[in-house]
C-alpha cells in the first residue's frame, strides 16, 4: 500500500513538473456559492491535460508546457517568435483550460453546471507557471417582478427618460438568452455560458426603442430595450458585420456591438426588468414588421437570412438584408466610443433587496411558462 502510495506521488510530482496546475483564488470565492466553489475545487483536482480521453493535438500539449517551463508571458513570446500563431496560443491557453475544467465539473457533478451557469462562473486565467482561477458570480436582487439578476460590477446601463436606470435580467430572460443565441451548443458548456456571463457583466449595450405600450404577458406595461453584444473577433457574432454595415470602424476608438435581439421589460422603481428575451425576426420586432412589407417570397428568404446570423454562424450572413434593415432604421450595429464616460451605476445600489443566490435559484420554477 505504501509502496503505490509512493509511486503515485512520484506520477503526480511528474505530471506537475511538465503540466501547469488549477490554483484557485480565495479572494474571489468570498461570498459566493459554497456549493458551486466545491464542485470547482473536486474538478480542479481531477483535470490532467495529458489525459488521452480529451484528445488534445500534440500542439495544445505544446503550449501547455511551455506555459509550465517558461511562465505565460515568456513562453507567448518564444513561440511566437518560432513562428507559431499567437491566436492559437492565445485559446489554448485560456479556452482551452476552461472548456477542460467545465467538461470535469459535469463528470463528476451532472446538474451542477445546469444549476448554476451563467449565474456563477469559474474563469481560469494564464497566470506565470500556473492557472489561477476566479470565482464570478451574479447578485440577486427581489424585485416587485420576481427575483432578478444583474452584475456586481457596472453591468448592464439603459437611458431612460433621461436618466440612467441599471438593467436586471429575470432568471427566464437568461434562460432564454442561452437557449436562443446557443441553440445549437450545449449551454452549459464554457465558451456559451461564459459568453452570457460576459454580456451580463458589461459586455453588452442596451437602448430603449418604439414603441413605448408594450404589454408584457403578466399584463404590465413596459418597454422594449434592444439589446447589442460586443462585436469581435472570435466574439459569438460575426466581427465583420460592423465594416459591412458602417463601411469603415475605427477599433482603437471605439467598440462595436451588434444587434442580438430585445429584451420585452417592465420599469421596477429604479430597475428595468427584462423579463424575456426576443431574436431580431420574431413576431413583436421591428425587424418582423419590416420583413412583413416585402413580398411573400422575399418574406420567407429575409427570415431564414435573420436565423442564419444566430443558429448557425458556419453558413453565410446575409449582408443584404442587414444593410436593408440598418437602412429601414433599425439599428444592426451601433458604435461606442472606448473608456466613454458612463456612470458607474450599480444595481445593486439601486436596490434595498437582495439575497443569496442559491436562495433565489432554490425559489425559480422548473419550468418556465412565460413567452
Amino acid at each position: 500500500m505504501s509502496k503505490k502510495s509512493d509511486l503515485a506521488k512520484i506520477a503526480r510530482k511528474q505530471y506537475y513538473s511538465k503540466y501547469p496546475s488549477f490554483v484557485l483564488n480565495e479572494a474571489t470565492c468570498l461570498g459566493k456559492s459554497r456549493q458551486f466553489i466545491d464542485g470547482v475545487r473536486a474538478a480542479m483536482a481531477k483535470v490532467r491535460f495529458d489525459d488521452a480521453s480529451l484528445r488534445l493535438k500534440r500542439g495544445d500539449l505544446g503550449i501547455l508546457m511551455a506555459i509550465r517551463k517558461w511562465g505565460y508571458a515568456e513562453a507567448l513570446r518564444i513561440l511566437q517568435s518560432n513562428g507559431w500563431d499567437e491566436e492559437r496560443m492565445r485559446i489554448s491557453a485560456t479556452l482551452m483550460p476552461g472548456t477542460i475544467l467545465y467538461g470535469m465539473m459535469d463528470k463528476l457533478f451532472p446538474s451542477l453546471l445546469s444549476r448554476y451557469v451563467p449565474f456563477s462562473m469559474a474563469i481560469p486565467d494564464p497566470v506565470g507557471r500556473e492557472f489561477i482561477v476566479s470565482i464570478q458570480e451574479l447578485s440577486a436582487v427581489d424585485t416587485t417582478a420576481g427575483h432578478a439578476y444583474c452584475s456586481r460590477n457596472v453591468g448592464v446601463v439603459c437611458i431612460f427618460d433621461g436618466q440612467e436606470k441599471a438593467v436586471v435580467f429575470s432568471h427566464h430572460a437568461i434562460s432564454r438568452l442561452q437557449e436562443r443565441l446557443y441553440p445549437n451548443e450545449d449551454r452549459r458548456s464554457f465558451t456559451a455560458s461564459g459568453d452570457i456571463y460576459a454580456y451580463l457583466d458589461g459586455g453588452s449595450v442596451v437602448e430603449r426603442i418604439s414603441p413605448v405600450g408594450y404589454e408584457s404577458p403578466g399584463g404590465d406595461q413596459g418597454v422594449i430595450l434592444a439589446l447589442y453584444v460586443i462585436s469581435s473577433p472570435g466574439g459569438f457574432l460575426n466581427s465583420y458585420i460592423p465594416m459591412e454595415l458602417l463601411g469603415s470602424v475605427d477599433r482603437d476608438r471605439n467598440n462595436y456591438y451588434s444587434l442580438a435581439g430585445y429584451l420585452p421589460s417592465v420599469l421596477d422603481n429604479e430597475l428595468l426588468v427584462a423579463k424575456t428575451m426576443l431574436l431580431p425576426g420574431m413576431r413583436g420586432t421591428p425587424e418582423h414588421r419590416a420583413i412583413q412589407s416585402l413580398n411573400v417570397m422575399d418574406q420567407q428568404s429575409a427570415f431564414e437570412g435573420l436565423s442564419r446570423k444566430v443558429f448557425d454562424p458556419r453558413l453565410p450572413i446575409d449582408y443584404g438584408l442587414l444593410r436593408f434593415l440598418h437602412g429601414q432604421g433599425i439599428p444592426q450595429v451601433v458604435a461606442k466610443r472606448k473608456n466613454r464616460p458612463r456612470g458607474m451605476i450599480r444595481a445593486l445600489e439601486q436596490v434595498s433587496t437582495t439575497m443569496s443566490l442559491d436562495s433565489a435559484l432554490d425559489s425559480e420554477p422548473s419550468v418556465a411558462v412565460l413567452l
